[in-house]
């Protein structure tokens, strides 16, 4: 799945396609010694299993300039390297980990915390749309919450946006801090006030960045959606309904110094689209 979207991502962008393969040497744990192991026949295998991928993903023929690379170390570790020689990095939700009941494999996840450059997570229904009932739009899904990384996002996508010729939906997230109890705002008129209050100034601050951002770019249609709810929760619920859910590797946070935040972690785990997080 997620090397047919770089596929047809790199056909949109009219760049050049790098496919890779990683393979690593078993570890035998009993004896803390590396088997003895023939890694030319470990990169032959590789080999052959990079090309039978390719070979079925391009079928047809594609304007692209495709490079294979096989390379021999731990994966995760590798792709960060090239990250910061490369404009995107498309990895699947899922590898061929032990644990396949994993919403993240551990390879897309440290990636998503590690990547230099935006890293797009592909789940592994992506192409199923029709199985899930929905008929997704080409528009792009952006978490928007005033935050520096999530201008990042928006700028990221306001490009995308247009190299797709599609349309973008900034959506901010807003969430009372007593939204586990409603039935305050029904029996205390101050909590009525401060909701309206907090919707009225992050509805203000949401069409600021759009129209500081717009005026940066090219021109893209925005669409500025105010929700309420659990951030991280709401933007799953909504990719359901679009092609492509942009978001910052992090927020607001009170934790700043964590390479991924918990609103960009939770989309990276249950988006049902894929979902690209943009680093600092």
């Amino acid at each position: 799945m997620a090397l047919r979207w770089a596929l047809n991502e790199a056909v949109t962008r009219s760049a050049r396609l790098q496919a890779v393969a990683v393979f690593k040497r078993p570890f035998d744990f009993k004896e803390s010694l590396y088997l003895a192991i023939d890694e030319e026949r470990l990169a032959g295998v590789a080999k052959d299993q990079l090309a039978q991928a390719l070979a079925d993903v391009t079928r047809d023929k594609f304007p692209v300039e495709i490079e294979s690379l096989v390379i021999e170390g731990d994966p995760a570790q590798v792709l960060c390297a090239h990250s910061g020689d490369v404009d995107l990095l498309v990895i699947g939700s899922r590898g061929h980990g032990t644990f396949a009941e994993l919403l993240l494999g551990s390879v897309s996840s440290k990636c998503a915390h590690r990547s230099r450059c935006p890293v797009v997570i592909v789940p592994h229904h992506t192409q199923s749309g029709r199985e899930r009932g929905t008929n997704p739009t080409d528009r792009i899904l952006v978490g928007v919450d005033g935050s520096d990384g999530s201008r990042r996002a928006l700028r990221w996508a306001l490009g995308e946006a247009s190299a797709r010729n599609v349309g973008v939906d900034a959506a901010c997230v807003w969430r009372a801090t007593h939204d586990d109890d409603m039935s305050l705002e029904l029996r205390f008129p101050h909590f009525q006030r401060d909701r309206a209050e907090g919707l009225e100034r992050t509805k203000f601050n949401l069409e600021a960045t759009i129209s500081e951002l717009a005026s940066e770019g090219p021109t893209v249609e925005i669409v500025p959606h105010l929700l309420e709810g659990d951030p991280g929760e709401t933007l799953c619920e909504q990719s359901t309904g679009t092609s492509l859910l942009a978001v910052g590797s992090r927020g607001h946070g009170r934790f700043t110094e964590l390479p991924l935040g918990s609103v960009s972690s939770k989309c990276a785990h249950h988006s049902h689209c894929p979902v690209v997080i943009v680093p600092s």
